[in-house]
């Protein structure tokens, strides 16, 4: 347990310029949830971080859920921590945030958009969208004259003014919060066949029949290759306008673009997920929020098998008011092997899979299992079989499904 990062490492982070902070996460909030070295997370940084008014800190992300559920907290981390310590851009979750090992996924993908010159905001959005789990994203973030653009400190793009911390507005951007204004977002459906009672327990990646998506339409800024062994590219058009759009046009956009460039039996069997991104002004405590504003949305194509999500192999492709901002070509061509072992999925006991996760991971993780989702999980040139086990409190971990006996 000593690799487990600690509240006093937490306090030290206001002399780094940047935090990545990964762990389980709760509403309260805190950090290092249910486990031995959990603390709370908004009044440390609160205390600790501002105890000066140069602190180098500018970029907090945590890699947790519920960071910033509801008005409350996001107001506290916008009001009482970026105001007072001088912090230009907040990123997490106001829901569940994916599990490791996805969550490293995400990271990796990130670092590659922001090192391209991406801001913050459009970064964690982006990242977050080659994932399942990952469309309940939030950014906190300084608005007004190009500020909602941070680039992380070090990193290329363009810089905008310093924001006066007392009267700058700081609003949240993220997946669908609400459906008061948008329909509610959709979940993951699919056109090809249900999940079957055996299936594979791998799947090899068949690069030689992986096929380029035409983009030569979007005049993008950078086209980034996020995995060169698997030649995955990211065509960054540019940021989001900010400007309100109805829902059913920013989907529109979508849905008529990648209809242009994706073969139609990709269209077909894919598992298909769309969700909006709004915004909204963080206001004092005890005020609520401002208008939440439709300000793009984003359609995502999951590859899938019997039909079992493939996490991460993907097709996304994303949309503001004048049309696409982005378009992820993650999507790797898979084939059952050779004398592949395969799983029988109805014979999976959960008393048998938290006997099995405790075992094999950290006990006490997991108080008990409520869901088990079946998905595959990338390792190295394949995918393997592997539940997303979930607990009453909300936790979840990945078991390989070869690990349970």
């Amino acid at each position: 347990m000593d690799d487990i990062a600690s509240v006093t490492n937490f306090k030290a982070a206001k002399d780094l310029h940047v935090l990545y902070w990964s762990s389980h996460g709760s509403s309260y909030p805190r950090l290092n949830a249910k486990g031995p070295k959990e603390f709370e997370s908004g009044n440390t940084a609160y205390v600790h971080w501002c105890d000066s008014t140069s602190n180098p800190l500018k970029v907090a992300i945590f890699a947790a859920c519920y960071q910033f559920d509801g008005n409350t907290n996001r107001s506290r981390w916008a009001n009482n921590v970026m105001r007072r310590c001088d912090l230009r851009a907040m990123a997490g979750y106001h829901e569940k945030g994916p599990t490791h090992q996805i969550d490293r996924d995400i990271a990796a993908e990130y670092l590659s958009l922001a090192n391209a010159g991406n801001s913050v905001w459009y970064s964690w959005e982006h990242a977050n969208a080659i994932s399942t789990k990952g469309k309940d994203w939030l950014v906190l973030v300084y608005h007004g004259e190009g500020r909602q653009y941070y680039r992380m400190p070090g990193f290329p793009g363009n810089t905008y003014p310093a924001p006066n911390r007392s009267t700058t507005p700081i609003y949240r951007y993220g997946g669908t919060i609400s459906d008061q204004e948008v329909p509610k977002a959709a979940g993951l459906s699919h056109k090809g066949s249900s999940i079957s009672g055996s299936v594979p327990y791998r799947l090899e990646i068949d690069i030689s029949a992986r096929k380029a998506l035409d983009a030569s339409d979007l005049k993008t800024s950078a086209s980034i290759c996020t995995d060169e062994e698997m030649r995955t590219v990211f065509h960054a058009v540019r940021e989001n306008s900010c400007v309100a759009v109805p829902s059913q046009k920013a989907r529109s956009f979508n849905n008529g673009f990648l209809s242009s460039i994706v073969e139609k039996e990709v269209l077909d069997a894919g598992i298909i997920d769309v969700y909006d991104t709004t915004m909204a002004e963080v206001l004092p405590e005890g005020t609520g929020e401002g208008p939440e504003t439709t300000i793009g949305s984003t359609k995502r194509i999951f590859q899938q098998h019997q039909g079992i999500v493939l996490e991460g192999n993907c097709i996304i492709s994303s949309s503001d008011a004048h049309g696409i901002v982005a378009l992820n070509n993650r999507w790797l061509p898979t084939k059952v092997g050779k004398d592949v072992d395969h799983i029988d999925l109805a014979h999976q006991d959960h008393t048998v899979m938290l006997t099995a996760a405790t075992r094999k991971h950290v006990p006490g993780m997991l108080t008990d299992v409520v869901s088990a989702e079946p998905m595959y999980i990338r390792k190295g040139s394949s995918y393997v079989l592997e539940y997303m086990l979930m607990d009453s409190t909300g936790r979840s971990m990945l078991l390989d499904a070869k690990n349970i006996d």
